[in-house]
């Protein structure tokens, strides 16, 4: 998930309670009291806590077996955040950009010969 906060909060609860084993957030923010109406994940005792922490602590209280990957930084072309993970892949990687509240698609080809990437 880009982005933990209005949106992004909503959809990594619901994320959580639907069963989504792995899910990684990427958000280099702190929560602000200005924060709690309208991002629902966090509570009073989050404030001044980085978003994606306490975000990833809400998650595994609704659902311990969910494993979030944490990015505290801005998404940038250079960071290389998405990679590919394990086997060979072809196709598209969905992600919703909960900051500009759009999907991207990003098509993914790895040679075969090519080492997984593992975290």
């Amino acid at each position: 998930m880009i982005g933990a906060g209005g949106l992004g909060s909503r959809v990594l609860m619901y994320l959580a309670a639907a069963g989504v084993g792995t899910l990684g957030i990427i958000d280099f923010d702190v929560v602000d009291e200005s924060n709690l109406q309208r991002q629902i994940i966090y509570g009073q005792s989050d404030i001044g806590c980085l978003k994606a922490e306490s975000a990833r602590d809400a998650m595994t209280g609704i659902n311990p077996y969910v494993v979030v990957q944490l990015h505290h930084e801005r998404l940038e072309v250079v960071n290389k955040l998405i990679t590919g993970i394990g086997e060979t892949m072809l196709g598209r990687l969905a992600v919703y950009d909960a900051l500009e509240m759009s999907y991207r698609f990003i098509p993914l080809r790895r040679a075969p010969v090519r080492a997984a990437v593992m975290h």
